[in-house]
């Protein structure tokens, strides 16, 4: 590296910001180096001056301004509890009317069950019914299958 480059290291050198193995290398040069050296002090005057100059103060109203907008502002998870249980109440009537859905859906279609009783007769004509039994106190004693 050249001194350029050193040297825009430098507050960075000062400040303790660089990684370990920069830091070494910028204290190398700086021993050999009576420019870096100069520039290294120039950097250590401006920066004690700074330490020494009053800063104005803010007005107290915009402090509390500050601060309750940072520091007392509720964190995310109170105002969760808010909508939290009508959020979930809503996210279950929804699964269940989703899973009732589905089921209705999904369910075979039969046809109403109709009792025995109920059945029509088959009409005395000549033709056999599609499945006949005779008793045997009939006089038929076959079953009659077509």
């Amino acid at each position: 590296m050249n001194c350029p480059e050193y040297q825009d290291m430098l507050s960075a050198y000062l400040d303790r910001e660089l990684p370990q193995e920069d830091h070494k290398e910028v204290a190398r040069h700086l021993e050999s180096c009576a420019a870096c050296q100069g520039e290294l002090s120039s950097l250590l005057a401006i920066k004690e001056k700074l330490r020494g100059t009053h800063l104005p103060s803010m007005p107290a109203d915009l402090i509390a301004q500050i601060e309750t907008q940072t520091l007392f502002r509720a964190p995310w998870w109170e105002k969760a509890k808010v909508w939290g249980v009508p959020a979930l109440a809503l996210a279950a009537a929804l699964g269940t009317w989703a899973i009732l859905s589905l089921r209705t859906l999904s369910a075979p279609h039969l046809p109403p069950t109709i009792p025995v009783a109920q059945l029509p007769k088959p009409q005395a004509s000549g033709e056999h019914p599609v499945v006949a039994w005779h008793t045997p106190s009939d006089s038929d004693t076959e079953k009659n299958v077509q």
